[in-house]
């Protein structure tokens, strides 16, 4: 008899710690039979601090304003884009003006709609672009400006379109064909003027937000886009031997490169070669793979100097480590297998099989490491945990739409609890990058993912950003009618 008090205790005492959390509720009634097909786009207003959600279902598009303290501040509804332009990659922001930029599903024509927050009017305007040959790379939203970037198809020559406000501000063209023409690979020679190349993107380059617990399904890219500190860096791992990185300063749009070496293995011509790299905190980490062991570097970006160097061979232990050898699936729900590896070379063979992925997160003194790798190619969504031929690979969704919007926050969340790789842990001092014993503590991705799984709230209206040092979910109650922001750390 004695145990109901303490359990209902310890009940109230979860709900309280939940409730704690609570940054904002408010009322909002949405159309239930849409909720598969909405999705949900944050814009944080970097000079006033104002928060925008904008709900977008498959003809409205709802938006919500709060204050800097999450007070609500206005509301106002307007019609989506009708027609081809059904894809959303971008905004910029002037005053009370939010321009949410729209794209076609071949990503070669763009259009704006204008909101007015304050007065509650919007307009549409096509932007007098067409990427005819050209291909979209990817788009950046930074400091209230849109960053385009494109390359001509067959070349190494990219272009950065700048947009504030509606209008194009800045078209910079760079030719990297010097830098990258050994990443290339053979192109298509068109037969006439008239041979238009395809629109399909041949060049994948993924948009990376490094303040992010990311998973290896995304951080396994070849070639990423990270922007930080105004500036636009790209980094390419095309040769297995060294990392290219191409840096765009966003004041002058003038660039410099670098190559910086992988680590040394054991060299043969027969066997495979994996390598991968990932930036976080002004420090260029790198992995490189093959059947004789595994590398793991750490370079620093500002002085371009070697900090730390970690390397194993086949038949030695991972030392390094802080968790176990581990091949899992988690498929949100759907299916959750894991298996525990028992030797260094069972993993080095896993993961020469698939493509290999760093990610890198600040906690506390400490750095969290996840090194590993995936099954199949991370552009294709069908991604499977390696070894594990023939399960069922669930898509990873970020609302109805699947990543119809550019959320990289809640994109980097979906992958996360969704993911399906081969990996261990690593922790390492945050000063030094010595070897730090212990086990990780739960990041903001492992709360909020145990959180959503107590409450009963449509995936679609969801949605996760970042602001300052912690992350902010946003959901809607169905029962009560309400959208909630909670803050996680």
């Amino acid at each position: 008899m004695k145990k109901y008090p303490i359990f209902f205790l310890l009940l109230l005492l979860t709900v309280n710690s939940y409730s704690q959390d609570i940054l904002m509720e408010q009322d909002i009634c949405l159309r239930s039979y849409l909720s598969d097909r909405r999705d949900v786009y944050p814009v944080l207003d970097d000079l006033s601090g104002k928060i925008a959600l904008f709900l977008l279902d498959n003809d409205t598009i709802n938006a919500l304003t709060y204050s800097k303290n999450y007070e609500p501040l206005n509301s106002c509804k307007c019609p989506r884009p009708n027609g081809k332009f059904k894809i959303l990659i971008g905004n910029t922001v002037v005053q009370n003006e939010c321009n949410l930029f729209f794209t076609n599903k071949r990503k070669t024509e763009f259009l704006v709609k204008t909101i007015d927050l304050n007065n509650n009017t919007s307009k549409e305007y096509k932007i007098p672009l067409k990427l005819n040959r050209e291909e979209y790379l990817e788009s950046v939203s930074y400091k209230n400006k849109l960053y385009i970037l494109s390359r001509i198809y067959y070349s190494s020559i990219y272009k950065l379109r700048v947009f504030e406000g509606c209008e194009p501000a800045v078209c910079i063209e760079h030719d990297f064909t010097k830098i990258l023409s050994a990443n290339s690979k053979p192109d298509r020679i068109a037969d006439d003027l008239y041979d238009t190349p395809s629109a399909t993107t041949t060049t994948n380059i993924k948009r990376i937000e490094c303040s992010n617990p990311n998973s290896l399904d995304i951080t396994s890219e070849e070639n990423k886009l990270y922007c930080y500190d105004d500036k636009i860096v790209l980094s390419f791992d095309g040769e297995k031997d060294k990392t290219t990185l191409i840096t765009i300063d966003l004041n002058n749009y003038t660039y410099t490169s670098k190559n910086f070496k992988q680590g040394e293995l054991e060299k043969t011509n027969k066997l495979a070669t994996l390598s991968n790299s990932y930036i976080h905190g002004n420090k260029l980490y790198q992995l490189i793979v093959n059947k004789t062991g595994l590398c793991f570097t750490v370079h620093s970006l500002k002085t371009d100097s070697l900090l730390k160097t970690y390397s194993v061979k086949s038949e030695e232990e991972i030392y390094f480590r802080n968790s176990a050898l581990l091949q899992k699936i988690d498929g949100n729900g759907f299916s959750t297998s894991e298996r525990e590896l028992d030797k260094t070379k069972q993993v080095l063979r896993k993961l020469l099989t698939g493509y290999l992925g760093i990610s890198v997160y600040e906690t506390g003194n400490n750095l969290e490491v996840l090194l590993g790798g995936i099954k199949e190619s991370p552009s294709t969504g069908s991604l499977i945990a390696m070894g594990l031929v023939g399960t069922v690979a669930v898509p990873l969704v970020s609302g109805g739409a699947y990543y119809a919007v550019p959320n990289y926050t809640m994109n980097s969340y979906s992958s996360y609890a969704n993911s399906r790789s081969v990996y261990f842990k690593c922790l390492f001092d945050k000063q030094n990058l010595e070897h730090v014993t212990g086990n990780s503590s739960p990041n903001p991705f492992d709360k909020i993912k145990e959180f959503v799984g107590t409450i009963k709230t449509p995936q679609s209206t969801q949605t996760i950003f970042k602001v300052n040092d912690y992350f902010v979910l946003g959901y809607y109650s169905s029962n009560e009618k309400k959208y909630y922001l909670r803050r996680f750390e």
